[in-house]
């Protein structure tokens, strides 16, 4: 499995971020009609106009009836669906039939502006025009004829032109509030892709690592597929900062961050600095760990970094890794692995260093 085939297994198991925002204005929405529809319900009693009474009152319970469907269902986007069809049949009949002496059917007027409100900019605007036009329609066309309320002329004219104006401001609030999301989207992208990344070796830091291996993690269990993960430690560090400098260290860390990760790109991995001159590899669906280790090993030799108080034989800057490999599955947690391979680093470290040790989990 490559790289991008792991991307894509990771956010296919990751809930859109505009799910809940989603979830929350459907809910509001349908609260806020349902207790309209009962106030105007009380209302018609009280005013004894039957049909309007009948009408609201059956809206009241269909919106409580979608609002228990969405509170058990999450299904927001069928619930708004529902709410704006249920909604324009009801103002289409208050248009034909005129109630409320002919005041019922200027409720399309807000339509506009819960289009806008349960959509995002381009599911607002298809809605909107299409209401406009279904205006038009009922209006300017021989479908008048079925109009059974005398509106007048005056009514006709302006009804639609009222509709159409605010169908437009609605339209740059609509506009002006999609601008807004979008830079607030790209304002919080940069500002986590900062926090998850190492200021000095431009590696994803250790907050980075911990979310997106649980992720792996989530997304290969129960796969037949291992996951691998190294802790690698620089060796004899603290000797090399002692005797070339802190800054000289930080070129070291720079210089070894930039060979791991060349490496572990290539065999479709992830790198993080873990801590100090620790680093933490990530392999998806890794299949020979003793391969990796030994490139890995190998590029850091290669740098010939000299190391003159290295307990290393060659007097280079080297690294040992410790190395746990596993199938992922609900019987093991991924601290348990990082564990696992801390323990394995420690006895690299023991068998002399620049040298690699790991075990295979069951």
């Amino acid at each position: 499995m490559n790289r991008q085939k792991t991307i894509n297994t990771i956010y296919n198991n990751m809930i859109e971020s505009d799910t809940y925002k989603g979830y929350i204005q459907v809910l509001l929405s349908l609260i806020i009609c349902m207790m309209i529809c009962f106030i105007m319900f009380i209302i018609n009693i009280m005013t004894q106009e039957l049909t309007l009474m009948l009408i609201t009152g059956v809206m009241a319970l269909i919106c409580s009836g979608i609002l228990i469907y969405v509170l058990i269902t999450k299904k927001y986007r069928v619930g708004r669906n529902l709410i704006f069809g249920v909604f324009l049949f009801a103002i289409i009949i208050f248009l034909v039939k005129g109630l409320g002496d002919g005041f019922s059917p200027y409720w399309i007027l807000l339509f506009p502006y819960l289009a806008f409100f349960l959509y995002d900019f381009r599911g607002g605007l298809i809605r909107s025009l299409f209401v406009q036009v279904l205006i038009l329609l009922m209006l300017w066309t021989p479908l008048n004829q079925f109009i059974q309320y005398d509106y007048g002329k005056a009514f006709f004219n302006r009804y639609p032109v009222l509709y159409f104006s605010l169908m437009v401001s609605s339209i740059s609030l609509g506009y002006v509030q999609n601008k807004t999301l979008l830079r607030l989207k790209g304002s919080k992208l940069a500002l986590e892709k900062i926090s998850t990344i190492d200021c000095l070796t431009g590696l994803e830091n250790r907050r980075f690592f911990d979310q997106h291996s649980k992720d792996v993690w989530r997304a290969f269990q129960n796969k037949d597929a291992f996951v691998g993960i190294f802790i690698i430690d620089v060796d004899d560090f603290k000797k090399y900062n002692d005797r070339y400098g802190h800054l000289a260290g930080d070129e070291v860390l720079i210089s070894i961050a930039r060979a791991l990760k060349e490496v572990v790109d290539k065999e479709n991995g992830y790198i993080s600095r873990w801590g100090g001159e620790e680093f933490i590899c990530l392999f998806p669906d890794v299949e020979k760990d003793e391969n990796l280790a030994d490139q890995l090993l190998k590029a850091i030799v290669e740098l010939e970094i000299r190391h003159e108080d290295s307990s290393v034989k060659n007097n280079y800057v080297t690294i040992s890794i410790g190395g746990a490999i596993v199938k992922p599955s609900s019987s093991h947690r991924i601290d348990d692995v990082i564990l696992s391979a801390d323990q394995c680093l420690y006895k690299a470290k023991a068998d002399g260093k620049n040298c690699y040790n790991s075990i295979e989990i069951q």
